[in-house]
C-alpha cells in the first residue's frame, strides 16, 4: 500500500497539516501510518482529494487562462505596471500611484499566502510555487521541467501543455518539455489502444460463452422434449393399443448407423433400390 507522509500530503493538497488530520479524523483521508514511522496517509486518497478539489476550483473558475493571469499578478505585482518609454530610450513607470501601490504588495514567494486556494486546487503546489520563483533564476533554466520534477518528486498535479499554465509560469516550454509531452501522449494512446482491444476480446469471449449456454439449453430442451414425446408415445400405447400402429407410423422414423427411412441400411438396400442397383449389398455399389 502506498503511502505519503501527512507533511507531504498537505503541502500537495494546499492544506495546513491540522486542516488534513481533521480530515483523516472524519474519515476522508484514510491513515496508513506504520509503527515507528512518520504519520502518513494513503496515497490513492490523496489523488482522489487532488482531483475532486481540482473540479470544485475548476467551477468556480470557468476561465483558467484569466485565473491564471490574476494569479501571476497577485505574486508578481509589479509585472503589471504600466510602462513609458523615455527621450533618451529608457523605460520608466507611467503611473506613479500604481508604483507606490504595487510596491508596498507582498511579491514572490511571500505573497503565496494571500492565494486564493484555488490557485493550488487548479494548478497544483508544485507549478505555482515555481510562478513565484524570480525571473532572475531562470536564466538559462526551465521552469516547466523544474515544476514537473518537483510534482513528481513530492506529489500532486504536473504541468500541463495549456494556455493556462504559461500565463501562470510567465514562460514557453522548452524543447524537452514538447518531447516529453509527445511521448506521454504516444504512450496513453497505446494504452487506451490495449485497452481496447482487451475489452473487445472480453466482449467476444462472453458473446461466445453466451451463444454456448443458448445452443446447450436448446439442446437440452430437445432432448427433453423427445424423451417425453416417446414416454407419450408408450404411454398412450399401453392405455389403448389399438393406436399403437397408428402412434408407431406416424412417430420420425430412427436414423442410425445409416439406416434410412425406405428400408435401407448400412450394408443392404432395401427391396426397391435393389431392384433399381441390381443388388441388394451397398458395398459392391460403392466399389
Amino acid at each position: 500500500m502506498d503511502q505519503i507522509p501527512v507533511s507531504t500530503a498537505a503541502r500537495v493538497l494546499g492544506l495546513t497539516e491540522r486542516g488534513l488530520r481533521q480530515m483523516m479524523r472524519t474519515g476522508r483521508v484514510r491513515d496508513a501510518s506504520r509503527a515507528g514511522e512518520p504519520a502518513a496517509v494513503r496515497a490513492d486518497d490523496v489523488e482522489r482529494l487532488v482531483h475532486e478539489r481540482q473540479l470544485e476550483a475548476s467551477l468556480r473558475q470557468p476561465d483558467a487562462v484569466a485565473f491564471a493571469r490574476q494569479v501571476r499578478r497577485t505574486i508578481w505585482p509589479d509585472e503589471e505596471l504600466d510602462k513609458v518609454v523615455l527621450a533618451d530610450g529608457r523605460e520608466d513607470i507611467a503611473n506613479p500611484d500604481q508604483a507606490r501601490r504595487v510596491s508596498s504588495s507582498p511579491r514572490g514567494r511571500d505573497a503565496l499566502r494571500t492565494l486564493n486556494p484555488d490557485a493550488v486546487a487548479l494548478f497544483g503546489r508544485a507549478a505555482v510555487e515555481t510562478a513565484a520563483i524570480p525571473r532572475e533564476a531562470w536564466r538559462g533554466n526551465c521552469r516547466w521541467c523544474f515544476a514537473d520534477a518537483s510534482a513528481r518528486a513530492l506529489g500532486g498535479m504536473r504541468p500541463a501543455d495549456s494556455p493556462a499554465y504559461r500565463a501562470l509560469l510567465g514562460a514557453e516550454p522548452c524543447p524537452r518539455d514538447r518531447t516529453r509531452w509527445q511521448q506521454e501522449a504516444t504512450a496513453r494512446r497505446k494504452a487506451r489502444t490495449r485497452l481496447d482491444a482487451a475489452v473487445g476480446d472480453r466482449q467476444r469471449a462472453e458473446e461466445r460463452a453466451k451463444a454456448q449456454r443458448e445452443f446447450r439449453a436448446a439442446r437440452d430442451g430437445l432432448s427433453a422434449a423427445s424423451q417425453r414425446h416417446a414416454a407419450a408415445l408408450r404411454s398412450l400405447a399401453t392405455v389403448d393399443p389399438a393406436t399403437a400402429a397408428v402412434t408407431a407410423a406416424g412417430a420420425p422414423a430412427r436414423r442410425g448407423g445409416g439406416n434410412l427411412p425406405c428400408g435401407c441400411t448400412h450394408a443392404t438396400y432395401c427391396p426397391a433400390h435393389a431392384a433399381v442397383f441390381g443388388t441388394s449389398d451397398r458395398s459392391v455399389s460403392r466399389r
